[in-house]
């Protein structure tokens, strides 16, 4: 069953856990009030004439990702690291009806579940499917996430809630 808009933000929501103790990678000093409030950032990319906006929010336990030329969300997935012993990294979609689109959305957030060994939701649509802009824009986001988010020793994403 697809979920609408305000199913898909009780569900993003609903992923922003209080806890008494920190999640596993996060400092002490991180008092549970800290949890409740996602960390949004913001960039944006051009690719020849057209401008992408990225949208990155840092969740309790997972990133949510907005890639997109427009004010819109039309499609959603969600892709979690693989499990131990496996190479799959379980996918879903959320949100959305466009088979193309939906197809590079599961495979980029399948990826990037595996590299960075977090859940990430990611809502990726824009005008043009075509795998040069697909991958430009994949390299800028996996950039902008080792840049910013990720342990230099590790690689890891380092989720600061």
């Amino acid at each position: 069953k697809r979920l609408g808009e305000e199913g898909v933000l009780a569900l993003l929501c609903g992923s922003i856990a209080v806890s008494s103790t920190p999640a596993p990678g996060l400092s002490d000093t991180v008092s549970s009030d800290a949890l409740l409030a996602p960390v949004v950032h913001r960039f944006d990319a051009h690719f020849m004439e057209e401008k992408i906006h990225f949208q990155v929010i840092e969740l309790t336990q997972s990133v949510y990702v907005w890639i997109n030329n427009t004010d819109s969300m039309s499609e959603l997935c969600v892709a979690f690291p693989p499990v131990p012993h496996s190479t799959a990294s379980p996918t879903s979609s959320v949100l959305g009806s466009g088979v193309d689109s939906i197809v590079a959305s599961e495979a980029m957030a399948s990826r990037l579940a595996k590299r960075f060994k977090i859940a990430f939701y990611l809502s990726y649509h824009l005008s043009a499917q075509d795998q040069t802009l697909c991958s430009f824009v994949e390299s800028k986001l996996v950039a902008w996430l080792v840049q910013r988010l990720s342990d230099p020793e590790t690689g890891e994403l380092v989720i600061t809630l």
